[in-house]
């Protein structure tokens, strides 16, 4: 039991420090645009970015389907159009003007030792749940 109980924490360690360095992805954003996808140099690690002719229905973003809708202007301005805060707006904004920058995220991400004992009190709550229904038979 207690080799399974180490083997348990030691595997929760390991996931928590993985994840905590997978990126995540910011938002989908759909691009909305008459020219090719080919020609347009918008490429992006942070974001999801859908080119389409056609604007999506409101519902989208409603349903959360996508975060942001961004035309392009015929003076080649960015129109971006989202339920979400201007915050996230600046932030889509300064990635279609420069796609390499770094994004500050308004809201404080996760670290790796708030995923360690997140994992850890999963693990804990998995095993006082399993021998509370061992102890009730």
């Amino acid at each position: 039991m207690f080799v399974l109980l180490t083997a348990f924490t030691l595997a929760s360690m390991v996931l928590a420090v993985h994840l905590t360095d997978v990126q995540q992805v910011r938002g989908h954003i759909v691009l909305v645009t008459d020219k090719s996808a080919g020609t347009l140099p918008y490429n992006s690690k942070e974001f999801d970015i859908v080119i389409s002719a056609v604007k999506p229905p409101v519902s989208a973003l409603v349903e959360k389907k996508y975060d942001a809708y961004v035309t392009i202007g015929k003076d080649g301005d960015y129109q971006i159009e989202t339920l979400r805060s201007d915050d996230y707006k600046n932030m889509v904004y300064t990635m279609l003007c420069n796609p390499d920058a770094t994004l500050k995220d308004p809201k404080n991400t996760r670290g790796i030792g708030s995923n360690m004992i997140g994992f850890m009190m999963m693990f804990l709550l998995l095993e006082v749940f399993c021998q509370s229904v061992c102890f009730c038979r």
